[in-house]
């Protein structure tokens, strides 16, 4: 089906720019039903229709502009019934463990390069070739955060774009403490306390972490992490 021109679309007589009549907003129109979105003749879809040229976006005739277009009360900005669509390559979270219709779960599977068509143009193999020829793979959300790519900003240096990267604490050092009221002198694994000079080992210097005092007792695990829901990722396709 070929892509009809913003442009050809006119006003009854065929000679002008297309005008709802007194002032209908945008939400007030709906399908023949009256029970969903509208629905373009012969079955367009809003994806294509396109700007004179027929490669990109639509534009309104005589200059209107997308920002005098407003809401039913003509105060705030317009909104599509149903919402406006999410793109192919999307990734949002959901309060469900299933994903919605016209998603997948971003969990690194290998899927069909024609099935999914949309998406394997809008990813490629950036998160893995599949099989190298009629699969590729979704990114794998599961148990990580996303994080904004560095871009060559300098913060997250050396990222390539969609790579992975383990959990990690900053480098540092800590203080020492010794009780005692007597001069305390640190050598080579050597403790001098006085006259009473012994050989200690690393452990002796290391303990389990501990209260201070005002910020409770310190939660270990296995990863550094922040407080967290478990949420489903998925991608748009």
């Amino acid at each position: 089906m070929g892509k009809i021109r913003v442009d050809e679309i006119t006003d009854e007589v065929g000679t002008g720019s297309p005008s709802f009549p007194n002032g209908v907003a945008v939400n007030q129109i709906t399908n023949e039903a009256g029970d969903g979105p509208p629905e373009f003749p012969n079955g367009v879809a809003v994806n294509q229709i396109t700007n004179e040229a027929g490669d990109g976006p639509p534009e309104f005739p005589n200059g209107i502009a997308v920002s005098v277009i407003t809401d039913e009360a003509g105060t705030g900005n317009p909104s599509f019934p149903n919402g406006v669509p999410a793109q192919s390559g999307q990734i949002s979270f959901f309060a469900m463990n299933t994903p919605p219709t016209g998603w997948l779960k971003a969990n690194g599977a290998a899927v069909s390069r024609t099935t999914y068509s949309a998406l394997f143009g809008a990813i490629g193999t950036t998160f893995g070739a599949g099989d190298g020829s009629t699969t590729f793979n979704l990114p794998d959300m599961r148990g990580q955060f996303p994080r904004g790519w560095d871009d060559g900003r300098g913060v997250d240096s050396g990222r390539a774009f969609g790579s992975a990267q383990t959990d990690a604490f900053q480098g540092h050092f800590h203080a020492r403490r010794f009780s005692g009221t007597r001069d305390i002198n640190i050598g080579a694994g050597i403790i001098s306390r006085g006259n009473d000079v012994g050989t200690v080992t690393d452990r002796d210097f290391v303990g389990a972490p501990s209260d201070d005092g005002s910020n409770g007792a310190p939660r270990t695990a296995a990863e550094t992490r922040p407080r967290n829901i478990a949420l489903l990722a998925c991608i748009k396709f």
